[in-house]
């Protein structure tokens, strides 16, 4: 077995572990401001899978969403490389 396909391997193995413990930690344990957590616990989220689950068109409309808690969490998402997860499944976006 090459060094390569072993590094690239346990890396991807390592990457999916800690995207799913990113996405499975509650929300009020990762680094959000007070206003974002609030904002998601009044929303029914309490980790990152469930807002990502929620197509955007529903997100948008759900009681206490602002563009600030949209901001935030984007900005996050793109900081730990999980943006992608948020984007609409292609031809489901509600459009």
């Amino acid at each position: 077995m090459s060094d390569f396909w072993y590094f690239y391997h346990s890396t991807k193995s390592t990457m999916s572990a800690v995207t799913a413990s990113i996405l499975e930690e509650k929300i009020n344990k990762l680094e959000f401001s007070d206003e974002f957590k609030a904002l998601s616990k009044h929303m029914g989220y309490a980790t990152l899978r469930q807002v990502i689950a929620t197509e955007p068109a529903i997100l948008q409309k759900k009681e206490g969403f602002t563009y600030s808690w949209l901001a935030e969490l984007t900005e996050f998402l793109q900081k730990h490389n999980l943006l992608h997860f948020l984007q609409p499944t292609q031809g489901n976006n509600g459009i």
